[in-house]
C-alpha cells in the first residue's frame, strides 16, 4: 500500500481530488432524484368556425371521410353546434350514409324544433317510409312552431292525399307555390276527382316548368285520349315511353292507342315489349296478353298467337279471354272441333261466358 506522500507522486493532484470526491460521495449516499419536467398543456381547441370552414373545403373536394371526422370531433366537444350538425348531415348524405344523415337531422330537430331544414329533412325521411300519419303530424307541428314554408306545405298536401283528406290536401298544395311537384299533385287530385279540365291545366303547367316530367305526360296522354284527341295523346304517350322505356303502364298505354288507331304492327311491338318488363302489374299483364293474342289472330299470325296464349295460360290458367282467342286462332285455321273445345273453356270464365257461347252457336 503506498504511503501518503507516494500517492501524490503516483497520481496527479486533480485526479486525487476527483477520487476523493467520489469516495466522499459514495459515503454520503445517492443524490436525490430529479423531478420530471412538468407536462406541457394540451394545445387549445381550434375555434368551431375554423373547423366548420375546413370541413366545407374538404367536402367541396370530395374528402368526405376527413370532413366527417373533424365535424364528429367538434360535435363531441360542442354537442349543440347546429351549424356543424347540418354540415355533417349533408356530408353523410353525400357519402351515402342515409341513416346517419337522418339521425343527425332528427337530433337537430330535437335541439331546435323551429329549424325549417331539419323539419323538412325529417319529413322527407318519413315520406320515404310512407309513414303518412307521422309525416302529417310532424309537418303540422313545424307549421305551429313557425318553421313551415312551401316545402312543408307540399309534404302536408302529399300526406293528405295518401290519407284521403282531399280538401286539406288541395289547400296545402295550393300554398306550396312554385313547386312543380305540388302542381303535379294538384293535377293528380283533380284528375282523380273527375275535374279533368283543371287537371289538364295543372299538368300543362308542370310541363312548362319541367318538360321531361314523365307522370304529367302520362296523365295528359290519357286526358287527350278521353277527349278524342288521339294525335295529342300519341305525342304525350310517345314522350312518356321515351322518358322511361322500362315503365310498363306508359308502354301499354301507347300500345292500346296504336291498337285504337288501327296501327296493329306498332301495337303488337309495344305489347310484346311491355310483356317483357318486370314491373308490369298482373292485372295489366293479363289484359295485354289478351290484346296481343287478338291482334296476332286478326293478322293471321295464328301460330304466334297460340304460342303467346299457351305461355299466358301457364300464369293465368283460368283466363277466359285467352281460351277465346285460342278458339279464334283454331277457327281461322279451319279446325272447328278444336275451336269449340276452347270456346267451352272460355265459357267457364263468367266474364267471357256469353260471348263464348254465342261464338259456339255460329260454328256449323
Amino acid at each position: 500500500m503506498p504511503k501518503p506522500g507516494e500517492l501524490r507522486r503516483q497520481y496527479p493532484l486533480p485526479l486525487v481530488l476527483l477520487i476523493a470526491a467520489l469516495v466522499l460521495a459514495g459515503c454520503a449516499g445517492a443524490p436525490p432524484e430529479r423531478k420530471p419536467p412538468a407536462a406541457e398543456p394540451p394545445p387549445a381547441a381550434r375555434p368551431a368556425v375554423e373547423v366548420i370552414a375546413d370541413a366545407e373545403v374538404l367536402a367541396q373536394n370530395n374528402r368526405y371521410d376527413t370532413a366527417a371526422t373533424i365535424l364528429e370531433e367538434l360535435i363531441a366537444r360542442e354537442g349543440d353546434n347546429l351549424e356543424a350538425m347540418k354540415l355533417l348531415a349533408a356530408v353523410y348524405a353525400a357519402m351515402g350514409r342515409k341513416r346517419d344523415a337522418v339521425s343527425t337531422w332528427e337530433r337537430i330537430a330535437v335541439l331546435d324544433p323551429s329549424d325549417p331544414d331539419a323539419a323538412y329533412e325529417v319529413g322527407i325521411s318519413l315520406a320515404r317510409k310512407k309513414d303518412w300519419t307521422a309525416l302529417r303530424s310532424r309537418m303540422l307541428a313545424a307549421e305551429t312552431a313557425g318553421a313551415a314554408d312551401a316545402r312543408h306545405h307540399l309534404l302536408i298536401g302529399e300526406a293528405d292525399l295518401e290519407l284521403g283528406y282531399y280538401g286539406e290536401a288541395e289547400r296545402y298544395l295550393a300554398r306550396a307555390t312554385g313547386m312543380a311537384r305540388a302542381t303535379y299533385l294538384l293535377g293528380k287530385l283533380y284528375y282523380e276527382q273527375g275535374r279533368l279540365a283543371e287537371a289538364e291545366a295543372k299538368f300543362d303547367e308542370v310541363l312548362q316548368k319541367d318538360p321531361d316530367n314523365f307522370s304529367a305526360h302520362l296523365h295528359l296522354g290519357w286526358l287527350h285520349f278521353k277527349k278524342g284527341n288521339k294525335k295529342k295523346a300519341l305525342t304525350h304517350y310517345t314522350r312518356a315511353v321515351g322518358l322511361d322505356p322500362e315503365e310498363p303502364l306508359a308502354r301499354l298505354s301507347l300500345a292500346a292507342l296504336y291498337d285504337e288507331l288501327g296501327r296493329s304492327g306498332e301495337a303488337i311491338k309495344h305489347f310484346q315489349t311491355a310483356l317483357s318488363l318486370r314491373r308490369i302489374p298482373r292485372s295489366e299483364k293479363k289484359k295485354a296478353l289478351n290484346s296481343l293474342s287478338r291482334l296476332l289472330v286478326e293478322g293471321s299470325r295464328t301460330q304466334e298467337a297460340i304460342t303467346v296464349i299457351r305461355k299466358g295460360l301457364e300464369e293465368f290458367p283460368n283466363a277466359g279471354g285467352l281460351y277465346f282467342q285460342w278458339g279464334e286462332a283454331l277457327l281461322k285455321e279451319g279446325r272447328k272441333t278444336e275451336a269449340k273445345d276452347k270456346y267451352k273453356k272460355a265459357a267457364e270464365d263468367p266474364v267471357w261466358r256469353e260471348i263464348a257461347l254465342r261464338r259456339i252457336h255460329t260454328i256449323h
